[in-house]
This record gives structure tokens, C-alpha cells and sequence, in this order.
């Protein structure tokens, strides 16, 4: 996983929103090749769950990741449906 992944799902999640009528969200970090943090992924469910109810997904059941955990791919598969 790289940062272009976390920035595809960033963009796609934007584009959503607008569709949604929500704002953009805001990313707290510029991502650097191969420093992908646990808050990126946070911050991009948070994101990411203010489109289930106006655009009526359905809820991701999300891996539990905690603070000293490894980000995988599979965080990111997930907002990806």
C-alpha cells in the first residue's frame, strides 16, 4: 500500500461527498511515499461514514486498528466498496 492509494480514496471519498452535498473533507497531512499513519486511516472513516446516511450505503463493518498497529491494505480494501 502507498500513499497514491490513501490519495485515490481521499479523492473518491471528496467526490462522493459533493455528490451527497457535504463539504470536502479536510486531511490533516500531506502523505510522503511509505509513511501511511494510523490517522490516515481515521480521518478517511470519519470521512467516509458521513456518506452512509445521505447516500444510503451501507455500513463498513471496519477491522479494529489501534494506536502501535500496522495500517494494511485491508484498511484501505475496506473503504473502497
Amino acid at each position: 500500500m502507498s500513499a497514491i492509494h490513501i490519495d485515490e480514496v481521499r479523492t473518491a471519498i471528496n467526490a462522493a461527498r459533493a455528490l451527497a452535498g457535504l463539504s470536502p473533507a479536510t486531511w490533516n497531512r500531506t502523505l510522503i511515499e511509505g509513511t501511511i499513519q494510523l490517522n490516515d486511516i481515521l480521518s478517511l472513516r470519519a470521512a467516509y461514514n458521513d456518506l452512509i446516511t445521505p447516500l444510503d450505503i451501507p455500513p463498513v463493518a471496519y477491522t479494529n486498528i489501534s494506536a502501535g498497529s500496522n495500517v494494511s491494505a485491508e484498511d484501505v480494501a475496506q473503504l473502497r466498496p
